[in-house]
């Protein structure tokens, strides 16, 4: 009787500690970051914008660090 309550016990932690790893590990599947966002974005309006007459987009929005750093020199100042 003695071991089949210890063996019960140590199952239930067992699971307690499979639920807690899945729970971090999925969590962090699902992070969305501001450099998603705008990568996000971005390919949509390249998608959707009319390729000119040399095969280039017009008016296309500058990679994530550039706009960061532009957002950075705005908000500095």
């Amino acid at each position: 009787m003695y071991w089949q309550r210890f063996e019960g016990s140590r199952l239930i932690i067992n699971l307690r500690l499979a639920a807690i790893s899945a729970l971090l590990l999925l969590g962090s599947c699902g992070v969305v970051t501001e450099r998603g966002v705008y990568e996000g974005i971005r390919a949509n309006q390249k998608a959707q914008s009319p390729v000119g007459a040399e095969g280039a987009t017009t008016k296309q929005m500058p990679e994530y660090d550039q706009y960061k750093k532009d957002r950075e020199g705005v908000t500095n100042r």
